[in-house]
């Protein structure tokens, strides 16, 4: 007998862009994702974090995820969540024991698991099992150590204990064993529009954290599908993000199909995901851009399936004058597209013509476009970037508390 599972993961359900909510798209992919589950026969699926932008979710991306699990459920489908760093792992928890009742395995934190407990689960299938290892802060690592009883490493701690989590883990139950991750593991290709996490100053974390006696590691976090390690080797995959997140980001998104057999190895392949809203880039100089954007809305032709398109246009010379940005939005609206932004060369200005309330923008939405506009060489913007993303952090933990 032979089990299909399905390795998804970085939905990011709420997430808005320029101001603009990618929830159309997102319901896009949800309805797609299930009507390739019941065309591939898909008996489980896994979903490696990262299910929503923000750790306080609005009411319509919640709607949205609660109503795509209930169709797992109905489906029969067993589905595998674990949080990601834009997620809040509490929240997550708050569910996990209805859910259970409906063969949906979810695990935020684990903190929240009792001393000697594993997050271990075995599929419907009896054909393998699953290893959840959430994302999880260096503080939390410590007060998992401390309540397992374990000696906290000196150097490296966060890396020490993830090996002893890994080396701890209860032996396999059936022939097969599954592992989630979310992190940034091996020497990945970072699409941009990810957070940087490090784990003791480091990262690219070591593939050797993974034990052999793993079959297939399905990672979160990276936003581009990705083999960090291929067989004969155990799979190390990410799954990348279903759609883009930058406008210049790497349209061609995938979700993997994993097969398992009971005395053979694990095989996998992908499943293009398709392109539900075209993000179209135009560049030169006035003139040029005119030209480019006449062009494309004269050979357009939409499809029933997807969304109108997004443009950026990226000004060479100056930027255009208030008749020219007006025929543009004009022409924009005759498909109705939307324009983003007109840039230009030589300024740290940008004039976005839909007039975002930044009271709409998720905080790494407007910590983003702030940073743009401040002209940072690469290495300063990561290092803002981990600033802001251990003062994110701190938010987090504490707005849980309260």
């Amino acid at each position: 007998m032979k089990a299909k599972v399905l390795h998804t993961s970085d939905w990011h359900l709420g997430k808005k862009v320029f101001g603009l909510s990618l929830l159309p798209e997102q319901t896009l992919f949800l309805s797609w994702l299930e009507s390739k589950i019941q065309s591939e026969n898909i008996q489980s699926l896994v979903i490696s974090g990262d299910i929503f932008d923000v750790p306080s979710p609005g009411h319509e991306a919640l709607d949205l995820f609660y109503q795509f699990l209930k169709t797992m459920a109905l489906h029969q489908v067993e589905t595998f969540v674990m949080s990601g760093n834009h997620d809040s792992a509490l929240f997550l928890d708050a569910q996990k024991h209805f859910l259970g009742l409906h063969h949906i395995h979810l695990l935020g934190s684990l903190a929240n698991l009792s001393p000697g407990q594993w997050p271990l689960y075995s599929s419907q299938t009896e054909q393998f099992d699953v290893l959840i290892l959430p994302y999880t802060r260096p503080v939390e690592w410590i007060n998992w150590a401390k309540k397992e009883g374990i000696d906290i490493p000196t150097e490296s701690p966060t890396l020490g204990l993830m090996t002893e989590y890994m080396s701890r883990a209860p032996k396999k139950r059936f022939s097969k064993r599954l592992l989630m991750a979310h992190h940034g593991f091996g020497h990945f290709t970072s699409a941009g529009s990810e957070f940087s996490l490090y784990a003791d100053g480091i990262e690219h974390l070591p593939l050797s954290l993974f034990p052999t006696s793993i079959d297939y590691v399905a990672l979160g976090h990276i936003h581009q599908f990705q083999e960090m390690q291929k067989a004969p080797k155990t799979p190390i995959v990410y799954s990348g993000s279903p759609i883009p997140y930058r406008h210049e980001e790497n349209a061609y998104k995938k979700i993997v199909l994993v097969e398992i057999k009971d005395e053979e190895a694990i095989n996998y392949s992908t499943l293009d995901v398709p392109i539900f809203r075209q993000r179209v880039t135009f560049k030169g100089d006035t003139n040029t851009i005119k030209e480019q954007c006449e062009s494309f809305i004269s050979d357009y032709q939409g499809k029933s399936d997807s969304l109108p398109p997004w443009f950026l246009m990226n000004f060479k010379d100056r930027p255009p004058s208030t008749e020219e940005g007006l025929y543009l939005k004009q022409l924009s609206f005759k498909i109705d597209a939307k324009i983003l932004a007109f840039n230009w060369q030589g300024k740290k200005q940008r004039h976005n013509p839909i007039n975002s309330d930044v009271r709409h923008m998720s905080l790494p939405g407007l910590f983003e476009q702030y940073t743009e506009g401040l002209g940072l060489k690469v290495q300063e913007k990561k290092d803002y970037q981990e600033i802001f993303n251990q003062l994110i952090n701190f938010w987090q933990e504490n707005q849980v508390e309260d």
